[in-house]
């Protein structure tokens, strides 16, 4: 298990399964009224190979996966739209459809209003971007802007008032030292240089998380056993 998303109304789970391929469902509400004596697994989503990212639309509607590899032969990876409703329901039908996103793609994020989602693609050294709307519609054009980045990017997160985005760099496999990017996210959708500032990090930062008041972002450094805490009320 990799990431996890909760449904909008608590009752449902939804987690990565990197080794299996799929997304589990869970219901959240059947096992905690049974105390617990069973899971409330309801069936996988069948994706691609090393399911990864997750990541929940404010208004519940939509699930984003991302796979590592299409299929065992593929060089990219894949950015899935799932139906929420359909999931909790019928999880093996549930994929409304799936784009390509760059090699060996990692975490996922939406933008608050729902419009974009961001995907880093980690092999590429690249963050994407995606239409939410072309992602369902028409995903082979759903692909709007490509940012290079640092070395080998996992995490992402939009910081407070959603122009700037923090990705983390790990370095993890070109050796090269891992550092905080600070993307500028009307210029990266323009198609304008993008990568604004650098902040330092420990080694292999991974994920990301802010504080309600938006001041602060706390990042993993995972192979420095490091939580790091930046001030980013001066990025945004």
């Amino acid at each position: 298990a990799v990431e996890v998303a909760v449904s909008r109304d608590g009752r449902f789970a939804f987690v990565t399964l990197q080794g299996s391929g799929a997304l589990a469902v869970f219901n959240l509400a059947a096992a905690l009224a049974s105390g617990l004596r069973d899971s409330g697994f309801m069936g996988d989503v069948r994706l691609g190979v090393n399911p990864i990212g997750l990541a929940m639309t404010r208004g519940g509607q939509w699930l984003y996966a991302t796979t590592q590899k299409q299929d065992q032969k593929a060089s990219q990876g894949t950015l899935s739209v799932i139906n929420v409703a359909r999931a909790e329901t019928d999880p093996a039908g549930s994929v409304q459809s799936t784009a390509l996103a760059g090699c060996d793609p990692g975490r996922v994020i939406t933008t608050a209003d729902g419009s974009t989602v961001w995907v880093t693609a980690r092999a590429s050294n690249t963050l994407l971007a995606f239409s939410a709307a072309r992602l369902r519609s028409d995903p082979g054009r759903a692909l709007i802007a490509k940012v290079r980045v640092g070395q080998a990017p996992i995490g992402l997160t939009e910081l407070p008032g959603g122009r700037r985005i923090l990705v983390a760099n790990s370095g993890m496999h070109q050796g090269h030292p891992a550092c905080l990017g600070v993307i500028d996210v009307a210029a990266a959708l323009a198609g304008r240089p993008a990568f604004v500032a650098v902040i330092g990090a420990g080694v292999l930062p991974r994920e990301f998380a802010v504080e309600p008041g938006g001041r602060t972002a706390l990042i993993t450094n995972s192979a420095s056993h490091q939580l790091e805490a930046v001030n980013v009320s001066q990025l945004g």
